[in-house]
Order: C-alpha cells, then structure tokens, then sequence
C-alpha cells in the first residue's frame, strides 16, 4: 500500500512539474507551417499550424528542437515562460554548415563528401552545365566521371578513396578529336557522388536567377 502511494506521489509530482508551452515559429517571410518541435533526448515531438503556432507540454529546464527544412535550427531553454516564440533563419544557397559539406537550398538539402569541396568550386564555376557539349581533350583523351564528361581541373580534383573503378577503352590512345561521343576513359565514384553533385547544381541554376546566387 505504501509503494503504490509513493508511485502516486511522484507520477503527481512528475505531472506537476509539467507545462503548457505555446507560441509562434516563422522566418522574414512571415508564419511557418509545419516546424517540427521537439524535446531533446524524449520522443515528444509537435508541428506547427497555418498560422505556425504550436503547443507541447514540457518541463522547466527542457530544451526545444525547432527544425524546418532550408532553414538552420534553434534551441531553447524552457523556463519561467510559457509562451515561446522564435524566428528561423533561412539557409542561403551552397551555405556550408560544418565538416560533412552540406549544402542547402530553401527548398531542400544536399550532402556530399568533405573531399568534394574542391570539385564542388570548379562545378560552380562552369559557364554550361549541360554534359552535351563539346568535352575537353585531357592528354588527348576524352574522360568522363559518373557519365559527365569532365576537364583537366577536374579530373586533377578527383578525390582518390572516391574512385570506384576505372574503365580504358580500347583504340584509347587514339585522338579523335571533338567529334567523339564515347570517352576513352571511364571513371565512376563510390554511390556516384559527381554525377548527383553535378545535377544538384545543374537544377540550382536552373530554378535560381543568376543574381540570387551565392
């Protein structure tokens, strides 16, 4: 009898403790719909309405997760209010957030490798992101990585532990000129990380103006 009271007590004390947060999330833009709010280290997890307000029941001392994709995440301490609202920060363009290189746009995210840094600089720097053109001769050969024909600075670039295989085609010492359409060389990387670095920013130009990047 004395343990099921003392079991009442706390889960009393413990329900107690607990209280009703609500507030807003938006960014510059106004009101945010769908925010996730969560409470770290518990499985308790919440969204935001068309208005982007909210309501989650947590602790003094718990810690909110407020996450929405583009946009970087806050945190925030709950303590005497009860009425908490924050404003996100959307993410620009090929903004680099910590060591795994990861690059957002406001309307998703794509990862890649650290060692693909250097690759991702000289992509960007491409006049034309379309593979039809007329590829570059490296030491009079024709090379292409993940199916994308690259040039010189490129392959110079190709990180070494991201080579999954290496295909030389035969008559590859044959300088065909620009009319060949077949490489002499080919190289694939592991999970083909070119290939969806090149189409992540072929689409990134596509969508955003030229004066909106950065």
């Amino acid at each position: 009898m004395k343990s099921i009271s003392f079991l009442f007590i706390i889960i009393s004390l413990f329900s107690y403790s607990q209280q009703k947060i609500s507030g807003t999330v938006h960014d510059n833009n106004g009101s945010l719909l769908g925010a996730t709010i969560s409470i770290h280290k518990t499985n308790k997890t919440t969204s935001t309405d068309f208005d982007g307000n909210y309501n989650i029941l947590a602790a003094t001392g718990d810690t909110l997760n407020f996450k929405y994709d583009g946009h970087f995440s806050n945190q925030v301490v709950v303590e005497n209010d009860t009425i908490i609202k924050t404003k996100m920060k959307m993410i620009a363009p090929y903004t680099y957030i910590g060591y795994q290189g990861v690059y957002m746009k406001c309307f998703g995210a794509f990862t890649i490798p650290i060692n693909y840094l250097p690759l991702r600089d000289l992509l960007m720097a491409r006049k034309n992101m379309e593979n039809s053109i007329t590829p570059q001769l490296i030491d009079g050969r024709l090379i292409s990585l993940d199916g994308i024909f690259i040039n010189k600075k490129e392959f110079n670039n190709i990180p070494p532990l991201e080579i999954k295989s290496v295909t030389l085609l035969k008559n590859s010492k044959e300088n065909i000129g620009h009319m060949r359409t077949t490489p002499h060389l080919i190289i694939t990387t592991k999970e083909e990380n070119f290939k969806n670095l090149f189409e992540f920013i072929k689409r990134f130009r596509d969508i955003i103006p030229a004066d909106l990047r950065k």
